[in-house]
């Protein structure tokens, strides 16, 4: 799918993100037991997640996409879907024990809300004068890019095993 480079920053950072929802889709489904004696690093894992990549993108989007140029209820979907997402990461940070299923609702929330936004929010923006584009790369050189070294799997180990390996 062609995209204008002013947001190729941003569907970068989709792709990464779209990897983490994968993963966090898994964490559903893994053991009980495995997932609470790793959930101190899995939960310190998601905290860096999001702050070192999330919570910017996030950022950047609300402050610098023309809005003016879109319909309201892509605004009001956008900003809305970004809360619920921030409220389940704080949810996770917050919680003593791992809840497999806001790991599973994350995941699923995140692969939506991205694909919405590469599909339908996107598309009409690289219509957008060269000045609006210009101001969103601009704000996505802050963008530090997701580290997706622990999403890869790890070889001879079960997917499950390699989340936060």
């Amino acid at each position: 799918m062609y995209r204008h480079p002013s947001l190729r920053p941003l569907s970068r950072e989709h792709h990464f993100t779209l990897c983490f929802a994968k993963r966090l889709m898994a964490l559903e489904r893994v053991d009980s037991e495995l997932l609470e004696a790793r959930w101190p690093e899995i939960r310190e894992r998601l905290g860096r997640f999001w702050q070192d990549s999330l919570q910017i993108h996030f950022r950047v989007e609300e402050s610098h996409i023309p809005w003016q140029c879109l319909e309201r209820a892509s605004y009001e979907r956008l900003v809305g879907e970004h809360c619920e997402i921030r409220d389940l990461f704080e949810h996770l940070k917050e919680a003593g024990q791992p809840d497999g299923f806001v790991l599973g609702r994350l995941g699923r929330l995140l692969m939506q809300h991205i694909r919405w936004e590469e599909h339908v929010l996107f598309p009409p923006m690289q219509e957008q004068s060269g000045e609006a584009l210009a101001a969103i790369e601009h704000a996505s050189e802050e963008l530090q890019g997701a580290d997706p070294a622990w999403l890869l799997p790890v070889p001879g180990r079960s997917a499950a095993k390699t989340i936060v390996e």
